[in-house]
């Protein structure tokens, strides 16, 4: 009986010791087959400023009352987007400026709760990682979990190349609005450094905003990779663990950027955000390039 106990113990032991190691190695697993997509995404991308004399693919400035500006030129089915156009101006997905370049997987059926004659998924906008992006404590059918499934895409746009104000960031180096997609990609500045693609937890919610919470709208945090708890959280309730996302630079590199530092702080809560550009990243484009 005694030996019995003694293994147990062993095997609960080493269970211990190999499920935390099994979870990371899961969580790796996923946030190295995000970044595989997001190169693809970055491929297209080039190979479509080629074909067009280095022309950004085209966003309505409708993107401002619709949101989900990614879903102009990538993405999938989305039922927060209406695909057939009746609703908004975005096309429909086999239409979008970088669709030519992936092959979708087409169906019949439901998603995210909305029936479809024709579902049109790109496993290339999917990350294995997406562990959503909950804002209900915004509007109450805005809980997307996870984010692909209702948007059609687990990557966003960066489209703070063009700041609704200059007074509603926190940036040093902008000196008034501007959007990059009126130029040329080969325009891009510190094409290195500069965002394309992002996931949420790059950004708390709302964007773009110096920010304070309230009880309406509390600031929304997001976690998918390299943490014991992932999903979205209040910035009252987001704890100390790093902040990490996934990003696609205008050169075509993708790689997973600590974003903690930039976050600030007040009595441990997540209140703000600081957009300065620094040696890793570049959110925005100045006026005088």
């Amino acid at each position: 009986m005694v030996e019995v106990l003694v293994v147990i113990g062993i095997i609960a032991v080493l269970l211990s010791m190999l499920l935390p190691m099994i979870g990371r190695a899961r969580q790796s697993s996923a946030t190295t087959a995000c970044l595989s997509n997001l190169r693809q995404i970055g491929q297209a991308f080039q190979f479509y400023v080629a074909e067009n004399n280095y022309a950004f693919p085209t966003v309505s400035k409708d993107y401002v009352t619709y949101g989900f500006p990614e879903l102009y030129i990538s993405g999938g089915t989305s039922p927060v987007v209406d695909e057939s156009g009746k609703f908004s101006p975005q096309p429909k997905p086999p239409e979008r400026a970088l669709s030519r370049y992936f092959r979708p997987s087409i169906r019949g059926g439901v998603l995210g709760g909305r029936e479809y004659q024709s579902v049109y998924e790109y496993d290339v906008f999917k990350c294995p990682a997406d562990a959503g992006f909950d804002l209900h404590e915004f509007q109450d059918d805005a809980a997307f979990n996870p984010l692909w499934e209702y948007s059609g895409s687990s990557y966003k746009l960066n489209l703070y190349v063009r700041a609704l104000g200059v007074d509603t960031v926190i940036e040093t180096d902008i000196d008034a609005a501007r959007r990059i997609q009126s130029g040329r990609a080969n325009r891009i500045p510190n094409p290195t450094r500069f965002i394309l693609f992002y996931e949420p937890p790059a950004q708390l919610w709302p964007y773009g905003e110096l920010y304070s919470p309230s009880a309406k709208s509390p600031v929304k945090v997001f976690r998918w990779h390299n943490s014991k708890n992932t999903g979205s959280f209040l910035g009252t309730e987001a704890g100390p663990e790093p902040i990490y996302s996934n990003i696609l630079f205008a050169d075509g590199r993708a790689a997973t950027v600590d974003f903690s530092a930039s976050f600030i702080r007040s009595g441990g809560a997540i209140v703000k955000q600081d957009r300065t550009a620094n040696n890793t990243y570049q959110w925005y484009a100045s006026t005088k390039q």
